[in-house]
């Protein structure tokens, strides 16, 4: 289940990401997931947070899913 991204874990833990990005020339937001992302400290990205491609913004997190049973 997604969760806000204030409460992803900041302890290393890995996590899928959904992001948005405003598109000006489209008057619309587009909507993006970023799997395997983790929280940065400041010394590590500059500012702390959840660093993905440039222009999104993370909004939601949630636990990797399992992968399929063989």
């Amino acid at each position: 289940m997604w969760q806000p991204i204030e409460t992803c874990p900041k302890d290393g833990t890995e996590f899928d990401v959904w992001a948005k990005r405003w598109i000006a020339s489209d008057d619309k937001f587009i909507y993006r997931r970023f799997a395997d992302s983790t929280w940065l400290t400041r010394q590590q990205a500059g500012k702390p947070g959840v660093v993905i491609d440039d222009g999104w913004r993370p909004t939601h997190w949630m636990p990797i899913p399992d992968g399929p049973r063989t």
